[in-house]
């Protein structure tokens, strides 16, 4: 994939390949060729537009897009960069839970990043800094990540999408118990 967002290219390949290789998953049997090929574009689209390195230019056209101006989905990559949002939100979708939820997922997520980090580190690589265990402070990783990635695209997607309100107000209340947890832990109460 050039490396360019190859966990994203790899999980849209699989995904087109299972799909369309196993007759009991192909839904888009009765399609034309032209049709599949649409889908399939539309899919490795949103998929690649979940790759966090586009994060911040994936925010930036949205808002341009749908915020700034009164809500039109008149073109095709419209309809593109609204479904990439949707994707990309319901991928990172669990900040937007009730916390016990979230904190499972945001522990896993962490326990990866420094699985990755001991990797890097074995290999004398340097270890990127939300990847080494022994200077990252969970909770401080998420308030961040909640603070800068999550709740910004949030906001810009309630005016759009109504229904993601209580998402967003779930997230601030996560936020909120991380910053608790935070402050018990430099109590040494954690």
């Amino acid at each position: 994939y050039n490396d360019k967002s190859v966990l994203e290219n790899h999980h849209a390949s699989s995904g087109l390949q299972i799909l369309l290789c196993f007759e009991q998953n192909n839904f888009l049997s009765h399609l034309e060729d032209s049709q599949i090929l649409r889908f399939r574009d539309i899919v490795v689209s949103m998929v690649l537009a979940t790759d966090m390195s586009v994060h911040f230019r994936l925010q930036g056209d949205f808002t341009s897009t749908f915020v700034e101006l009164p809500l039109q989905i008149s073109t095709q990559a419209h309809k593109i960069l609204l479904l990439s949002q949707i994707l990309h939100c319901a991928d990172l979708g669990h900040c937007g839970k009730p916390f016990r939820f979230h904190e499972r997922w945001g522990t896993r997520v962490s326990t990866e990043f420094f699985e990755q980090g001991d990797k890097e580190s074995e290999l004398g690589l340097v270890v990127s800094p939300l990847n080494n265990r022994n200077t990252t402070v969970l909770e401080k990783s998420q308030i961040a990540f909640i603070q800068h990635i999550i709740k910004p695209m949030l906001q810009v997607m309630v005016p759009v999408i109504p229904e993601l309100q209580h998402s967003l107000d779930l997230t601030l209340q996560n936020m909120t118990e991380w910053e608790r947890r935070y402050e018990a832990r430099q109590k040494g109460l954690l």
